[in-house]
């Protein structure tokens, strides 16, 4: 069952979201920290999933996506500065499918990369919170959305 109240915490971080900074970035290296100034200044963006990097591959440490959005929580006294809340044994996909009460195949596969050939860079802040209305409308039949309809873009015809 989708956990309606964490959609609707989700829906309000992307309308007030202005601007953001991130736990971790004063040690981050210099091209790290260059793409989190682009983050500050371009809050939400679908194709960024990294600033920190780590031997055993990529972590999210960031809220631009929906799923780090899920994760954000806000650093005490600060109103725009966020800690990306995984845990170690899941994937920033997984721990974001747990808050949002989604299975977490689906929610990577139709939410958080959606599988429609669209361009995640031209996501719109917008697009997002039109997504996350129509998860929350679908309520515990969500899984019959397919990224297509989530997204509310019509699927190509295949040619006989």
């Amino acid at each position: 069952m989708p956990n309606i109240k964490e959609i609707d915490r989700v829906i309000r971080l992307l309308t007030d979201a202005t601007g953001t900074t991130f736990d971790g970035i004063g040690t981050a290296p210099y091209g790290q920290k260059m793409d989190a100034l682009r983050v500050f200044l371009n809050p939400f963006n679908m194709s960024f999933f990294s600033i920190e990097r780590r031997a055993k591959g990529h972590k999210c440490r960031t809220p631009c996506c929906i799923a780090g959005w899920a994760c954000a929580k806000p650093v005490a006294g600060y109103k725009w500065q966020f800690e990306v809340d995984t845990s170690p044994e899941k994937s920033t996909s997984q721990h974001a499918a747990n808050i949002l009460g989604l299975d977490s195949g689906w929610a990577h596969d139709n939410l958080f990369v959606p599988e429609n050939n669209m361009p995640l860079e031209k996501v719109t802040k917008q697009q997002a919170i039109a997504a996350l209305e129509r998860l929350k409308k679908a309520g515990d039949k969500y899984q019959k959305l397919n990224a297509w309809t989530l997204w509310g873009m019509k699927q190509p015809r295949v040619p006989k």
